[in-house]
């Protein structure tokens, strides 16, 4: 038999002991729940379906190929779509459609853009240009079923108004 105070001596270490396993069962199972949530997350994303080769992805830029497709098979160009019109390397981004010049309101133009990536900075940079103009599309901006019904609407417009875009 003990004393007393080795007793408690005693009784403290066992305690330290309990509380050290379990401290180590709580971080076993803390691991196991994070390798366990780590692996379903990457099984997830393993499993995430993959593009068909012809569907263009918004978040990566445009192939030469896929820009020349889009421009002999487009009707508009969605909003937000970043485009070249010359060699110089300079981008725009499509901000608007069916654009009437402001000096001259018998002109009529497919589009308005802004200079990318700086957007509209000053009102007197908004450019105008018709989709003949573009060389190389090199995003395509949103696209959902409000803009198809919208595109739609432009087409009628644009019949029934007699709008010309050859300027």
């Amino acid at each position: 038999m003990l004393d007393e105070s080795a007793q408690k001596r005693y009784d403290n270490k066992e305690d330290v002991k309990v509380r050290i396993e379990k401290g180590m069962f709580f971080l076993k199972k803390g691991i196991a729940v994070f390798l366990l949530l780590f692996s379903m997350t990457g099984a997830l994303l393993g499993c995430a379906k993959q593009p068909e080769n012809n569907i263009v992805i918004n978040s990566l830029e445009l192939t030469v190929e896929q820009s020349n497709e889009l421009l002999e098979t487009i009707d508009w160009l969605p909003l937000g779509t970043v485009v070249s019109v010359d060699d110089s390397g300079q981008k725009i981004m499509i901000v608007g459609r069916n654009q009437r010049d402001a000096y001259n309101p018998n002109v009529s133009y497919e589009y308005s853009a802004v200079f990318y990536p700086q957007g509209l900075m000053n009102p007197e940079e908004n450019m105008l240009l018709n989709l003949n103009q573009v060389k190389q599309i090199h995003y395509l901006g949103y696209s959902d079923n409000q803009n198809k019904q919208f595109e739609e609407f432009l087409n009628d417009y644009v019949k029934e108004n007699n709008i010309s875009f050859d300027n």
